[in-house]
């Protein structure tokens, strides 16, 4: 409104509001008439980046801002936003990170055989120079590869060699040379004087077993060949006599078989020495198979009883009763001890012809 002073309207108009630019509010801020409207009409816009996008992308290369429209007087979902995406070979900066083209490669090169694939950067939007890291055809070998990649394995690999025997050829087998083959093979050497193998060399190193089998005890020796003949067994271990010892010396298979020894010796009056069966190892059998033992001489029968080879010696002759005894001898009806006409004392016995007290 204008105020009148001094008979005149004031030129200043209070409170008036005057048009501005549009915004989105739902109100006609330029006084048009429309609400929320753009210059060019249509709805109001304005650029947007969309949330969650990386804001370092933003205007980037070949990033650019949507648009959001306005309605009901606030602005919309942001579209049409071009985001970073896979780097191609277009000479753009497809992921907004400042650089054109890079890591972007083709495969190039063969895949067959030993053969790789490469790979083939791009430049300036195409794919051009050498291929990098490719594996190209060699020459073939004997390796169970496809090495000049013509779909062949270790064709033409074939080669000349130099056998024992002579010339020949050594072939390419599942991928590794085999032996040299020549129209005389070597054989295993024999003792015969000839070099069988083929190695310069005449019935060498050639040696046998020889000699007894190697069962108990026994040990074989060895035979070596010289000169096409097998000279004498060495170091033959043969059988031996069976002993109680719990090995088979006799080297038939059994051990300790039929290994006795006699038994008996300091036994009273033996009369006939029995004998003791090998149990093993150093140990006999407790029974004394067939042991004789006679008794204290008897007197006037005429017999050996104690087995000493006399009869009836010790017994007192007539005219001596009791009988002497403790070594003494009946002489002329009397006890004596040897020559000293004389009987010892009671309870001294008579040794050797003299009173042993």
């Amino acid at each position: 409104r204008s105020t009148c002073a001094d008979g005149d309207w004031s030129r200043r108009c209070e409170g008036e509001v005057l048009p501005a630019a549009e915004t989105c509010d739902g109100r006609d801020q330029d006084c048009d008439g429309q609400v929320d409207e753009s210059e060019g009409g249509g709805a109001l816009r304005q650029p947007c980046w969309p949330d969650g996008a990386p804001a370092a992308a933003r205007g980037v290369g070949a990033c650019a801002d949507g648009q959001q429209r306005c309605t009901n007087g606030s602005f919309g979902v942001c579209e049409g936003a071009t985001l970073p995406s896979g780097e191609r070979c277009d000479n753009l900066d497809n992921d907004c990170d400042g650089e054109v083209d890079e890591e972007v490669y083709e495969s190039c090169g063969r895949d067959e055989g030993a053969c790789r694939p490469g790979r083939r950067a791009c430049r300036n939007g195409q794919f051009s120079g050498r291929c990098e890291d490719d594996i190209e055809p060699g020459d073939e070998t004997c390796n169970g590869l496809d090495d000049d990649c013509d779909g062949r394995t270790d064709e033409g690999t074939d080669a000349a060699c130099q056998g024992q025997c002579g010339p020949g050829t050594q072939r390419c087998v599942d991928g590794a040379p085999g032996a040299c083959e020549v129209p005389v093979m070597p054989e295993n050497e024999r003792c015969n004087g000839e070099d069988d193998d083929c190695d310069g060399r005449t019935d060498e190193g050639l040696q046998r077993a020889c000699g007894a089998d190697p069962v108990g005890t026994c040990r074989q020796g060895m035979q070596a060949c010289q000169g096409g003949v097998w000279g004498d067994c060495v170091g033959e271990e043969g059988p031996e006599p069976e002993v109680c010892d719990a090995l088979d010396n006799d080297c038939d298979g059994d051990t300790d078989e039929g290994v006795v020894r006699s038994c008996g010796e300091g036994v009273e009056f033996v009369c006939e020495l029995g004998v003791q069966r090998c149990i093993g190892n150093q140990m006999w059998d407790g029974t004394c198979v067939g042991l004789v033992v006679g008794e204290a001489e008897i007197c006037a029968n005429d017999r050996d009883d104690d087995c000493d080879g006399a009869v009836d010696e010790g017994c007192a002759p007539a005219g001596c009763d009791p009988a002497c005894g403790d070594g003494h001898q009946c002489v002329d009806g009397a006890c004596v001890c040897g020559d000293t006409g004389a009987a010892c004392a009671p309870g001294i016995a008579c040794v050797e012809g003299g009173c042993a007290g």
